[in-house]
């Protein structure tokens, strides 16, 4: 229970500091998670264990921007795979969208499950926003490791297939199966 002779502003600055210790806290249980993991896959939902989480870790800097993000979901969203591997693929993939976009502008989400011919099934995670885009001399290298749309820094590389259960394309199109 609060003094109620703390003023609102404190309150206020006490609910941040909270909520940003939380957020902190996250943060560091999926780094060292993503880390150490279990190195066995799991039946995981990116709808709910991944996206929505990942969101969630993102709410203050997505709303100090003042982004619109829209998500659609549709079909079968669960997976096999590794959920900190996957989780850390998304959070970078929506960390470059956010710097991409300017404030005010949109980011959309969009999982769906799809059946292959071969009577198999992934999820496609498609990632898009109303930011600048890659100039046109640097698409070229966007599949290689460290690539960064930056003119500084090494880059964030989110393709990998350690398990054969996630590919990161140029598109940020996730396909996992």
């Amino acid at each position: 229970m609060m003094d109620p002779q703390i003023s609102p502003e404190i309150k206020a600055h006490l609910d941040r500091a909270v909520e940003e210790l939380g957020r902190v806290s996250h943060i560091t249980q999926q780094s060292l998670a993503f880390h150490r993991g279990t190195g066995l896959p799991a039946m995981i939902d990116l709808q709910e264990n991944s996206v929505e989480g990942v969101l969630r870790r993102f709410a203050r800097r997505l709303a100090a921007k003042e982004l619109c993000v829209k998500t659609r979901y549709r079909g079968d969203t669960q997976i096999s795979a590794l959920g900190g591997e996957v989780r850390q693929v998304l959070a970078n993939l929506l960390s470059s969208s956010m710097d991409a976009v300017k404030g005010g502008g949109r980011v959309e989400l969009r999982l769906s499950g799809v059946s292959r011919r071969d009577g198999s099934s992934l999820v496609r995670f498609t990632i898009g926003d109303n930011g600048s885009g890659i100039p046109a001399e640097r698409l070229s290298c966007t599949a290689g490791p460290g690539f960064s749309p930056q003119p500084f820094g090494l880059g964030q590389s989110s393709s990998f297939r350690r398990h054969s259960s996630l590919e990161d394309t140029p598109s940020s199109s996730l396909l996992a199966s």
